[in-house]
């Protein structure tokens, strides 16, 4: 199974091919013409696997937490390639993706949302080595996050920017990973998941999730 993935959820624009086992990526500084930046890479992607996009079997993209403009960006991109080829899209979340780049088995993901609020969920990998969301992805105030249970670990710009408030809100000593962010790698992992799991969707309904807080 052939699956592109792509985030612009953030400066840092990212492009990747999953090949069954093999994994091609890239990524980009960028703060202007990303929309431009990311088809170059892409373009660039396929040259590099020899593959056409007619050769994939879905695109995946970074659905939020992220500025809006770049969730835009990447729906946008993943709606008009995979409408040109008729296949799905795979919406994946951003905080599992940064979940997806831990090394430990259940991370709370915290993403800065200003004045003292955070996007937030609690992943747990499942027996296919995947983050599973457990309950649901929100926002709240720092104070509302759930420390409940053992093994947790952090990761995510929520932490950077509140370190020593969430740690100090811990039960237990707590460990946590340092500028993690989401990257079209994991989304390109998770996105063959969820298409194996019925949740690709027509090229038509590649939109970011208005219907959450999801954009800074």
């Amino acid at each position: 199974m052939n699956i592109l993935a792509i985030n612009t959820s953030d400066d840092v624009l990212s492009v990747a091919l999953k090949m069954n086992d093999e994994m091609l990526s890239n990524q980009l500084q960028a703060k202007r013409n990303r929309n431009q930046s990311v088809l170059i890479m892409i373009d660039q992607m396929f040259a590099n696997a020899g593959l056409e996009p007619r050769d994939i079997d879905a695109v995946a993209f970074g659905v939020g937490p992220g500025s809006f403009t770049g969730l835009r960006i990447a729906a946008g991109v993943a709606q008009g390639i995979a409408f040109g080829i008729d296949v799905p899209v795979v919406p994946v979340s951003c905080m599992a993706a940064v979940a997806q780049k831990q090394t430990c088995d259940k991370v709370i993901v915290a993403i800065d949302a200003k004045r003292s609020n955070v996007y937030w969920g609690r992943y747990v990998r499942n027996s296919s080595g995947l983050m599973d969301l457990c309950g649901e992805e929100k926002l709240s105030s720092i104070a509302d996050l759930d420390f409940s249970g053992e093994g947790w670990c952090g990761a995510g710009s929520g932490w950077d920017m509140h370190t020593e408030k969430l740690i100090q809100m811990s039960p237990q000593r707590f460990e946590w990973a340092k500028n993690q962010t989401p990257h079209a790698s994991e989304i390109a992992l998770l996105g063959e998941g969820g298409l194996n799991q019925g949740s690709g969707r027509d090229a038509c309904l590649a939109v970011p999730n208005y219907h959450s807080p999801y954009f800074m």
